[in-house]
């Protein structure tokens, strides 16, 4: 099932290295939906960016 989620679109970056994006309100929220998608083997590591429009 595929949720829809509103807000902004984060990058998330382990160092200098793109993962991914995700759609979260805030940096804090952008972080556990990266931990979700990418494994929360990352925590701590990964950081959240917010996209430029």
């Amino acid at each position: 099932m595929h949720r829809a989620t509103s807000g902004f679109t984060w990058d998330i970056l382990l160092r200098q290295h793109f993962l991914g994006t995700v759609k979260a309100e805030t940096e804090q929220k952008a972080l556990e939906a990266a931990y979700f998608k990418f494994g929360q083997h990352l925590r701590g590591l990964i950081r959240a960016q917010l996209r430029p429009m």
